[in-house]
């Protein structure tokens, strides 16, 4: 017991043997059983309890025997209470009754994006007249498809591709997203890949744009969903052309796009040129051999008959020659005639040409 315990134990055990009559057996044994409580607590109950008592059997006028049975019985009644008041501090106290668990919150429902009416979402872009982002509402027209046009009627017209849409999961949240290619028309032409998928509530939701051309530089091909990422088949114009929209994109590209919750991160997967090679000019068509030529004749000086002399002055003389053959033969007025010629206006012959 505690000193405390111990000292109050004895105080108990004085106040029971003066009120009960010095070394009453009566009173040691009420003194005994109080004395034996091991709390210091307890001590001070069974004391106030005893006194109680005294107090209360001297007002009725008990005599000596009644009084001490009346202590005993009292000092007994304390000793109980006490030891009651004992046992339970000792018992451990109740648990506490555990707070029921909160209800979980039920699963978000996400919209299957292939059955929405998409001329009725908002359209988030910046295809507007002053460059800056607002929503747009779609229209079918004609002709052209789903478009938002000023109202002012002016440029630039925004055209999405609904009929194009692809379908699959390109984010890799465990849900079908929606692929659009769309366009913004003004002087030239922008080219959008852009995506839709879902917020956490389930709701559709635009993400930032994939990617984007200008019809100057390539053009979109098809797009697919691959592996929880987005592939862009693209086609760019050949190098240094600065017009491919008229001449064709001969450079096939193949892109995989990743979505980190924020951005979109490409990744180039094959790069093919499929600019034709030149063909190769046509081969010469073979000639005909040469057809021989005449055999070789005499030579000028031979001709003229002085084999000794110029070779030069020899031709001069044959082309002086010819050439008055030539005029004689195209004259009217010159026949031949006796190894020479005959003006036949005047009737003079003249000899042929010779040296």
């Amino acid at each position: 017991m505690p000193n405390g315990g111990a000292a109050s134990s004895a105080v108990i055990a004085l106040v029971l043997l003066v009120a009960c009559g010095g070394q009453d057996p009566t009173a040691l044994a009420a003194a005994a059983i109080c004395d034996a409580i091991d709390a210091e607590a307890s001590d001070k109950v069974a004391f106030a309890e005893f006194e109680r008592a005294v107090a209360r059997e001297r007002r009725e006028g008990m005599d000596e025997v009644e009084l001490r049975a009346a202590v005993e019985e009292r000092c007994g009644r304390a000793v109980a209470a006490i030891s009651a008041a004992a046992l339970a501090a000792e018992e451990p106290e109740p648990e506490p009754e555990p707070e029921p668990e909160p209800e979980p919150e039920p699963e978000p429902v996400f919209v299957d994006l292939a059955t929405l009416d998409w001329r009725g979402q908002s359209w988030s872009s910046d295809c507007t007249p002053d460059g800056e982002r607002r929503e747009l509402k779609l229209t079918l027209e004609d002709g052209v498809g789903a478009v938002h046009r000023p109202a002012d009627g002016s440029t630039p017209i925004y055209v999405v591709d609904l009929d194009g849409a692809v379908f699959g999961d390109v984010t890799s949240d465990g849900h079908d997203d929606a692929i659009f290619v769309t366009e913004c028309v003004f002087a030239s032409a922008e080219v959008f890949v852009e995506v839709w998928s879902h917020h956490e509530d389930g709701q559709p939701h635009l993400l930032p744009p994939v990617q984007h051309f200008s019809k100057f530089e390539a053009a979109v091909d098809h797009v697919e969903a691959a592996d929880g990422k987005l592939r862009i088949h693209s086609r760019e114009g050949a190098v240094g052309d600065d017009s491919p929209h008229l001449n064709g994109y001969p450079i096939e590209v193949v892109t995989d796009w990743s979505f980190d919750g924020t951005d979109w991160t490409p990744e180039e997967v094959s790069r093919l040129d499929t600019t034709p090679a030149p063909e190769p000019e046509p081969a010469p068509e073979p000639q005909p051999p040469p057809a021989p030529g005449p055999a070789p004749g005499p030579s000028a000086c031979d001709r003229l008959g002085f084999p000794d002399s110029d070779e030069s002055w020899c031709a001069e003389i044959l082309e002086a020659i010819d050439r008055c053959v030539r005029e004689m033969e195209a004259d009217p007025d010159y026949v031949e005639a006796d190894g020479g010629y005959v003006h036949v206006p005047t009737g003079e012959w003249e000899p042929p040409c010779d040296i």
